[in-house]
């Protein structure tokens, strides 16, 4: 009974621990399928929040039996999903529209259609936002890609851990063949008039910005 969190915002159901409950005054062998459901839908519980106490039940069940805690003939398990086993009801909750941000491939060929028009007016920013559809990365991950981080050979795009959103480990993007496309044309932007900074060897980032002259590129002392 001591640490439960008294706040409507972070505790709104005033949930306790499972071993302040009454079901925490059980051993663990004396569950049923009825304890448990009366378990999960006191406090008008939410069908992801009883899914989500259930799958900890499950666990604890599973690591019991097989720690031999149970015995060698172990009953059914009361914590069990499925048939013949706890059901949760879905409640008719409308699908948030703002989560479903998927897109058709004819709304991509569109899209892409677009940015091709775009690019000599926006060069870098289309091909940024056709980087980005085509892998999933973030576009502050992606504005801080190096042209080294590519590995056509390899076929994969590192991403090390100091840009992406996880920042403890490094991960890798497939080059699939759209985005080998996106990344070749990316490449080849130094051909364009007025982005020779592009090709400069010292020029390690993959996309570049025209917010500065082009001569100023090439002066050492300014990058």
């Amino acid at each position: 009974g001591h640490g439960i969190i008294k706040n409507h915002i972070l505790n709104p159901k005033d949930e306790k621990s499972v071993y302040d409950s009454d079901l925490g005054k059980l051993v663990i062998d004396e569950l049923t399928p009825g304890i448990v459901e009366r378990y999960l839908s006191a406090k008008e519980r939410s069908p992801g929040i009883q899914k989500a106490i259930l799958d900890a039940l499950n666990s604890v069940w599973l690591y019991a039996r097989k720690k031999g805690w149970l015995g060698d003939d172990p009953k059914l398990n009361p914590c069990r999903k499925g048939k013949g086993g706890i059901v949760i009801e879905k409640t008719n909750v409308k699908p948030d529209p703002y989560k479903d941000v998927s897109i058709s491939v004819p709304e991509l060929n569109i899209f892409f259609e677009a940015s091709e028009e775009l690019s000599p007016q926006f060069p870098f920013k289309a091909e940024l936002h056709q980087l980005m559809a085509v892998t999933g990365i973030r576009k502050a991950e992606a504005l801080k890609l190096k042209k080294s981080f590519i590995d056509f050979d390899e076929g994969v795009i590192h991403l090390p851990k100091g840009i992406n959103k996880q920042r403890f480990k490094d991960q890798v993007v497939p080059i699939t063949p759209e985005v080998d496309i996106v990344l070749r044309n990316i490449l080849d932007m130094g051909k364009r008039p007025g982005l020779e900074y592009y090709k400069m060897k010292d020029f390690p980032w993959l996309f570049a910005t025209r917010k500065w002259r082009a001569d100023r590129y090439f002066n050492k002392e300014f990058r």
